[in-house]
Parts: C-alpha cells; structure tokens; sequence
C-alpha cells in the first residue's frame, strides 16, 4: 500500500487503485487470520482496531485518491471529544449537553481561544 501511495500524486490511476485496493484486501485478510488464531489460543485481541478502521475510510471513502494527501483523523478526534464530553454531562440531559458543549468547544477551538 505504502509503495502504491509514493508512487503517486493526489489521484491513482486506474491500475494504481486496484493494486491498492487489492493490497489492503490482502491486509485485511492477514490481520482476520491473525485475530482468529489469537482468540484459539485464548488470548486478548491486540489494539489493531482503529487503525484498521481508519485504513477502511481511506480506502472506501477516498476513492481513487491518494491517502497520502487524505486526513480522517478529524473525524476520529471529533469522536473522542464527543465521548469525553458525554462522561462529563447529566445522564438526564446528555444528548442535548453534548451537542452544545461540543458546538462551544469547537467554536472557541476554530477561533484560536483554546488549544
């Protein structure tokens, strides 16, 4: 994938996308094997998970662009904020407290008042 991805720019060729579709394929059928011999021998799944699951946006969201160039690292921090900020909030109100503290947040963020 990774010699896929330096060997382009922003967009893939046709052919550079089915190699790279075809090598995270591959990946993804290494690491099921993987989780599936581990869980025989009875022992705990390893911290692949996110990784994986940001790998599969790259692949089924940017379609034939470069992950190079491509980002959803955003999305997953905005998740984070949201699970933080809901463990803080009143079980009554949570989705209403959520929502908005996570609008402020975001809005103080973007205008350079927090960090």
């Amino acid at each position: 994938m990774e010699a896929v991805s330096l060997e382009s720019g922003r967009q893939h060729t046709r052919s550079q996308w089915e190699r790279l579709e075809q090598a995270y394929l591959c990946y993804r059928a290494g690491a099921t094997h993987m989780a599936n011999v581990a869980l025989s021998m009875g022992v705990p799944r390893w911290h692949m998970r996110p990784k994986c699951h940001m790998l599969e946006h790259g692949i089924y969201d940017f379609h034939m662009k470069n992950l190079r160039y491509m980002s959803n690292y955003l999305d997953e921090d905005m998740v984070r904020r949201v699970k933080k900020i809901a463990l803080s909030a009143n079980p009554r109100f949570l989705a209403k407290h959520v929502v908005f503290r996570y609008a402020i947040c975001a809005t103080l963020k973007w205008c350079g008042m927090i960090s």
